[in-house]
């Protein structure tokens, strides 16, 4: 029973008898579970490795077939840690498993699938991205043993690495490419991914109406396949649906994204909570969106993702933004923007980086605010209306700080000029309510009413209450107070 008595009492058993006992015993446990075995496939896996591990010590030439067995079972036991994103076990097993593969010799799938894995979980658990060349290095490796189910992913992350700097027209090829490649291999929720990536790559492209159309069309590639991918495409309809206006649809679609969630475990769950938040922060509902966004970042920390982490740091900052909790929400943002900006995800740095500022002028912080809100405009993709957007509105509050109030409203109009043709209708409402803010803190309460009329014009949608309230309250106090006789 006590530890110690177990491992002394394990060590005094033959490495002979220990390797037939691990086999046997996990031979046991695959036949007493039957179609439940996948439950435990890491332990099976274990007791298969150790069985081999065991044998190729007494006898290397004979221990081949429990190689074999090893192998299938921790590359088995892998692939399903992947794909319920426990990216901690999934990397322990690939490394296990390529410790294996080099012992009796692999197929080039199995080796291509191992290394390109291995790639693909460190990207995710890693403070910084993994070097072009690696990612080259796996890519020659899947490519000379396709078809397989690596290749598509690995071609889509080599794309993420090159979208900054080359812009998205420049990947698309890539994409396309990664998207045959799954086609391939057949499975529905590699196309669904790589679907989900190609309708991706034009929002980055401000082509909203063809993003919208090529996610419509893997709506219905998951209806026809049954893919696990459902969440994805589901959710982002609804946010698509957001830019319309559309909360009544777009919340609908978050329950369907979060019922079609394939497993429960701590990242599909966390992600579960961070739809939530984006949902209660649509709908004017900040106190909710921390709650939940809290909640997810939480989940994001045990297993280890700084790219989510981080994600939903942008979430609870903007939300404590909106309550007015400035200190919170630069804390929180400032963590968010330190992990972005280790791991070079310039999309995500300007729009992290322009709240921070726009926190830090609440704080009284002009210096640090402006270096934020001017680093933010610097970096914003000429195509990424929505960093555009809010990181001039940050540079206008800046201004303004500054008692350069020509600039600002220079920059309040730009913002709202570039968004008008933008089809993101939310972040235009946004824009406009910001500006007449401005307006109104400068005595211009006429041309603040314009602006605030048409932002409210925009949450006609039932579910927009909380917006049409906040509004409403700004209009009331452009209005010429009336003395009473």
């Amino acid at each position: 029973k006590h530890v110690l008595i177990r491992d002394v009492a394990y060590a005094t058993v033959p490495k002979a008898e220990r390797s037939r006992l691990h086999d046997r015993y996990g031979r046991w446990l695959e036949s007493s579970l039957g179609d439940r075995r996948h439950e435990i496939a890491d332990i099976v896996a274990f007791h298969a490795e150790q069985a081999f591990l065991l044998a190729r010590e007494l006898r290397p030439a004979g221990a081949a077939d429990l190689g074999r067995r090893a192998l299938d079972l921790l590359l088995e036991a892998a692939a399903s840690a992947y794909e319920r994103e426990d990216t901690h076990a999934a990397l322990n097993l690939y490394e296990r498993a390529r410790s294996v593969a080099d012992a009796i010799g692999a197929t080039p799938i199995e080796n291509a699938v191992i290394a390109g894995r291995i790639v693909l979980v460190r990207d995710a658990l890693a403070s910084a991205r993994p070097a072009a060349g690696d990612v080259d290095a796996a890519i020659e490796l899947a490519t000379a043993a396709a078809p397989n189910k690596v290749l598509p992913e690995l071609l889509t992350l080599r794309a993420r690495l090159l979208v900054d700097e080359s812009g998205p027209a420049a990947v698309r090829p890539i994409l396309h490419q990664a998207l045959e490649a799954a086609r391939q291999t057949g499975d529905a929720d590699l196309i669904t991914q790589a679907m989900f990536e190609v309708a991706f790559n034009h929002y980055y492209a401000a082509e909203l109406v063809e993003m919208r159309r090529l996610l419509a069309e893997a709506r219905e590639h998951v209806k026809r396949s049954g893919s696990k991918r459902t969440g994805l495409i589901l959710f982002w309809l609804g946010r698509t649906a957001v830019y319309q206006g559309d909360l009544t649809a777009a919340s609908s679609l978050v329950d369907e994204s979060i019922a079609a969630l394939p497993y429960k475990s701590k990242w599909f769950r966390a992600i579960e909570h961070l739809a939530r938040a984006s949902r209660a922060q649509q709908q004017g509902d900040p106190a909710t969106a921390v709650i939940e966004a809290h909640t997810g970042q939480a989940l994001f920390r045990e297993v280890g993702q700084p790219n989510f982490i981080a994600s939903t740091g942008w979430a609870i900052g903007e939300a404590m933004l909106d309550l007015g909790d400035y200190a919170g929400a630069r804390d929180v943002l400032a963590e968010a923007l330190d992990l972005f900006t280790r791991r070079g995800q310039r999309g995500q740095i300007p729009e992290v980086q322009a709240r921070l500022a726009r926190a830090l002028v609440r704080l009284g912080d002009i210096a640090a605010a402006r270096t934020h809100a001017e680093g933010a405009t610097a970096t914003a993709m000429e195509s990424d209306l929505e960093s555009r957007f809010i990181s001039a509105i940050a540079l206008a509050e800046v201004r303004e700080a500054d008692g350069d109030l020509p600039e600002a409203d220079r920059l309040f109009r730009e913002a709202v000029g570039f968004m008008e043709p933008s089809g993101i209708g939310n972040a235009l409402a946004e824009t406009r309510e910001q500006y007449a803010r401005f307006l109104m803190r400068h005595g211009r309460a006429e041309e603040a009413r314009g602006q605030l009329d048409m932002a409210r014009a925009f949450w006609s949608d039932p579910l927009a209450a909380r917006h049409r309230e906040r509004i409403d309250a700004l209009l009331r106090s452009t209005r010429p107070r009336t003395m009473s006789i």
